[in-house]
């Protein structure tokens, strides 16, 4: 019930920085891979870093209902849970594919549970939309020696669909963090 913005657990400030932050406090050291660009951050989770799905709808529902009016143009979800069992319905999952189709590109992670396969994180089940896997770099250049992170999830989804979309670097990354 904060009207200011704020960030009590610090995930969202360091994403935010990995997508658009400008190198300031580094002397342009360390830039997001769109420095500047425009963000709105919607609060969905606790200090904690735990949260419902309820509100995680409520705040795509928010995405969803303001779009046009702050030209949103993408929803990235740095968040997941283990997809429900025994049930077809997702609600996350139907969630963001309602998101994506009012032209809004979703991007969600992956999750943290690999190595393992069939560890996929909802939303990120969801065939629309993009999955993003961490790969590790060892912090060169040569992509030949680049792994898939052990944490991160991969799939299939279902039995059967290719999981994660993409990877892309998740391991040693500098960004912005909040001052706790």
């Amino acid at each position: 019930n904060k009207q200011n913005p704020y960030d009590d657990n610090g995930h969202g400030t360091f994403v935010a920085g990995v997508a658009a932050g400008n190198g300031y406090a580094s002397g342009g050291k360390y830039k997001g891979v769109a420095p500047e660009a425009n963000l709105i951050g919607v609060k969905v989770m606790d200090k904690n870093g735990s949260g419902n799905s309820t509100d995680i709808i409520a705040g795509m529902q928010w995405f969803a209902d303001n779009h046009k009016e702050y030209n949103i143009r993408v929803m990235s979800l740095s968040l997941g849970a283990k997809p429900p069992t025994g049930s077809r319905f997702d609600p996350l999952a139907a969630a963001v594919e309602a998101v994506w189709k009012k032209g809004i590109i979703v991007i969600a992670a992956a999750g943290n549970a690999g190595p393992k396969q069939n560890t996929i994180a909802t939303p990120g089940v969801s065939p629309v939309i993009i999955t993003v896997g961490a790969v590790d770099d060892k912090r060169t250049a040569d992509y030949k020696d680049d792994v898939i992170a052990d944490f991160s999830s991969r799939g299939p989804v279902n039995g059967r669909q290719v999981k994660p979309d993409i990877v892309a670097p998740g391991v040693g990354i500098t960004a912005a963090n909040t001052d706790k």
